[in-house]
């Protein structure tokens, strides 16, 4: 293994075509397949994936194409479709996968792997991709969960869609659009979806409101969005109405009934269904 400073003064060199090119003349070829490895893993850059495309060692070009694909600034785009013919079956399954386009095909792994790399950018490649599959004589569920679950989790899409996320950006409303979209296809297959959307999809992302007329969710659907997203917001939107003492909407009183049924946590069980005391 490579030392932790040979990998910090690859990292903080920064990307150099000619000096990378150099290293590779120079020590590529002495590595050993495990130093190799970890140059990808812990210090790569766009010219030394490049060269480790073309190694000789099948698992270096298949974690060299992970990565591009994972990491777009280091994809390229004549690698892949060289790598598409590889005599690698592990290597031309995972460079089959280049873009968006390509995940309604495919074996599901290679498209996991492309989409565990994606940001909260790409969001508005979804709803095409996803309306197509879904608009099939027989929908394929089994990649359509695979994509939209792989997405959702992606560690980029969770930063932003949970965390502060970004401002300003130009971008914004397109992702928006397509979280409306996602919302509304949960909507019209929520025995299908909610296991998926309603847990990936995020209680708010700027104009977006995943709780927006949570009156007409589906029951289930809305249990298990509850479910996902235990806090004090679900609990002044949802539970707060539902436990008004002179609640008389038979819907609304069905919502509360499914959802009492079928909470199972007593830690927030008095929380949530308590009258509040009078003032």
């Amino acid at each position: 293994m490579l030392s932790k400073t040979v990998i910090t003064q690859l990292n903080l060199n920064g990307y150099n075509q000619q000096r990378d090119e150099a290293f590779y003349h120079a020590l590529w070829s002495s590595l050993s397949v495990t130093e190799k490895l970890q140059i990808i893993s812990e210090a790569p850059s766009k010219t030394l994936i490049a060269i480790a495309t073309r190694d000789n060692s099948e698992i270096v070009r298949y974690w060299a194409i992970r990565h591009a694909g994972q990491d777009r600034n280091f994809a390229t785009l004549s690698d892949m479709r060289r790598l598409r013919s590889d005599s690698s079956e592990l290597v031309a399954r995972r460079a089959a996968i280049w873009s968006y386009e390509d995940v309604v095909q495919g074996e599901l792994a290679a498209i996991e792997a492309f989409i565990s790399g994606a940001t909260w950018l790409e969001l508005d490649k979804l709803p095409a991709i996803i309306e197509r599959l879904v608009k099939q004589d027989a929908p394929d569920w089994p990649r359509i969960h695979a994509i939209l679950r792989t997405f959702f989790s992606a560690p980029e899409v969770e930063k932003a869609l949970r965390g502060p996320g970004p401002h300003n950006d130009f971008s914004v409303n397109d992702a928006v659009s397509a979280l409306e979209y996602l919302k509304s296809l949960m909507l019209r297959y929520p025995e299908v979806l909610s296991s998926t959307l309603g847990i990936g999809l995020p209680l708010g992302f700027h104009q977006f409101s995943l709780l927006y007329g949570w009156q007409d969710f589906p029951a289930d659907l809305l249990a298990v969005i509850v479910w996902s997203n235990k806090g004090s917001y679900i609990d002044k939107t949802i539970y707060g109405p539902l436990r008004q003492r002179d609640l008389s909407d038979p819907k609304l009183i069905a919502l509360r009934d499914h959802l009492a049924k079928n909470d199972d946590s007593t830690e927030f069980f008095s929380n949530r269904w308590a009258t509040e005391a009078a003032r």
